[in-house]
Parts: C-alpha cells; structure tokens; sequence
C-alpha cells in the first residue's frame, strides 16, 4: 500500500512538471514570434492569365451526317463498301436486281432504248428535210420522258452515297432481303465535329456567340467555338439550346461519343489572380495577408469571378506587392513577420 501511494505521489509529480514545461516552452514560442516575427514565406503578386471556364457533356457527332435508305422491298445483290471506307459522294454503295420485278427496270430499259434510236432516226430524217421541227420535238420529247424515267429506277437500284465521307453504319449484307424506307448505310464528312448543349437560365447569360470551346474525349482533345445560342427556352428540357463545332484535327472517325465540353466564356491576360487557398474569410468578407516591410497587412479584397482553385481579383491588392502564402494561420493584422526565403 506505501509502495503504491509513493508510485502516485511521483507520477504526480512528473505530471505537474511536464505542464508547467509546456506552459514555459509556449510562452517561449509566443516571445519569439513577438520578437522575432512569425516565420512567413511570399510570392511577388504579377499579372498573369486568367480565364473562367463552363463545364458540359454532350454527345459530339459528325456536322455532316447522312443516311440512304432502300426505295423498294427487294434482295440486296451487292454492297460494295465496308463500315470506315472513305466514299466520294455519288459512289454505288448497295445494288438491287435489275430483274426486280415491283420497278420494271428492264422494260424502262428497253422503252428508253427505242426511244433513244427513234429520236436519232428522226433526227436524221429532219436534216435530211423529211420531217418537221414538231414532229422531231415530240419524238425528243418521248426520249427525255424515257430517259428520266430510266434514270429514276437506276437510282432506287443502285443507292450511292449522298456525300463524300465514312461509312459510320451498315445495316445490309448481301442477299438480305429489305422493306421500302429501310435505313442501308450512314455517312458522315468528320473533318468537323457538331454537339449541342443545353443551358440553364443563370449559364445562358455567359455564353455568347464564337466564344471559344474545348471538346475532350479520351485523352484527346478538339478545338472550337460556339456557333449558335438560342434566345428561347426549350420547354421538354427546361434549357436553352448552344450549338458548337470543332476542328477534328486528329482525323478521329468517331461519332455519338460523349465528351467533356469546356467553353472559356472570360479571359483576362492581365489579371490580379490569388490561389483560394492563400486567402481567408469572416464576416466582413474575403481577405488575405500582404507584407509591408516586417509587418503582416490584413487586406479586404473585391473577387471578380472564380475558377476553380484561383480568384480573380479586383480592388484591395496589386501587382508588385507581396502575397504572404505560408503561415497564414498565425497571422492577424499587424502581426510582426519573418520572411523565410
């Protein structure tokens, strides 16, 4: 029993000892801040770039993009491209019979033809005196009736590509039978890239015609602008519609990919710009501490706008000065400072 009440009464002791040397080393520590200053390290405040930067996603597409589809139920015969060709626009993608029976393509042939060599007999005849300028004018007439019609029911057989461009979509292999307005292939011109993004209310303020815009998509990224903002209100989205396009400088065959939008709706080369994490609030609003020979100033400041981790800032500082950006905490207005280079 005395041996434990001698074990207490030391711990006691080294207790009470152990608080008053901590009491003697922060008073310490509070007499060298006095005397010395708080230990403080700055940055020279310069002019540099700033920009502010809305953030969407949105499906980015080819900007010219379309689709041929079949004019007639019948048994594909030929596909004569691939999905990722490059096709001239005009070029014979998909072939249907000539023998198909639901045009009478063969008997357009022949009526076309016959009349082609009547309107060359007649042609000849009149030359020759035998005819009258009427009668070779309804012969011609026949033979360009003839011919468009020929033409027409060509055009149904052999679907070409509405223009130059990649085969993005191929619905149709050879021998597969097909309906009447059935979609056979899409081609898109990707040397542009199309998107549209929908803004809300307080966003359509900021975004104005050829402001400059980024489209990322993975790790890529594709430079553009706005094109288009709508003045009205879409009511099924609540939104305003903002068309963009962009440059697709790395010939990417893509499309219907969702993509990271950035549109850069302010930029100031010469702005007073503070990191947020070298700045305070209270109830007076936003400040930060400036060094003013061994002196620590505190200094209200008026934010512009805001981008991410950097304020732009207004009134209350300026380029030249020096931004205290560690040992902030321990700062108070007038506190004396020890620059740490």
């Amino acid at each position: 029993m005395k041996r434990f009440l001698f074990s207490l009464v030391i711990l006691s002791v080294l207790f009470i000892s152990c608080s008053k040397k901590e009491k003697m080393t922060g008073k310490n520590i509070e007499e060298i801040y006095s005397n010395d200053g708080i230990p403080v390290r700055v940055e020279a405040i310069k002019p540099e770039s700033f920009s502010q930067v809305m953030s969407f996603n949105a499906m980015i597409t080819a900007k010219e993009q379309t689709s041929a589809s079949s004019m007639i139920a019948a048994e594909v015969s030929a596909v004569k491209a691939k999905v990722g060709d490059y096709v001239e626009k005009d070029f014979v993608v998909v072939e249907f019979p000539e023998d198909t029976p639901s045009i009478q393509y063969l008997q357009a042939k022949s009526a076309y033809l016959n009349s082609k060599n009547i309107y060359n007999r007649m042609q000849n005849l009149y030359e020759k005196g035998g005819i009258s300028l009427q009668e070779l004018e309804n012969t011609k007439t026949m033979y360009e009736v003839d011919e468009a019609n020929l033409t027409a029911l060509s055009k149904m057989l052999k679907v070409r590509a509405p223009i130059s461009g990649i085969i993005t979509q191929l619905t149709v292999k050879e021998s597969d039978n097909t309906e009447s307005g059935q979609i056979l292939f899409t081609v898109a011109n990707a040397s542009e890239l199309k998107t549209t993004i929908w803004a809300s209310e307080k966003e359509i303020v900021h975004l104005k015609k050829d402001m400059t815009a980024t489209a990322s998509w993975n790790n890529y990224t594709f430079n553009g602008k706005i094109t288009q903002v709508s003045l009205t209100m879409n009511r099924d989205k609540q939104a305003f519609a903002v068309d963009l396009v962009f440059k697709n400088s790395h010939k990417m065959n893509i499309n219907g990919v969702t993509a990271l939008i950035k549109i850069t709706n302010y930029h100031n080369e010469n702005a007073v710009v503070v990191d947020r994490k070298n700045s305070r609030e209270d109830s007076s609003g936003r400040y930060v501490y400036i060094a003013k020979g061994d002196k620590a100033e505190k200094r209200y400041v008026d934010i512009l706008r805001e981008s991410g981790i950097k304020l732009e800032i207004g009134d209350g500082i300026s380029a030249g000065e020096n931004l205290i950006v560690e040992g902030i905490n321990l700062l108070g207005n007038n506190k004396k400072i020890k620059i740490i280079k």
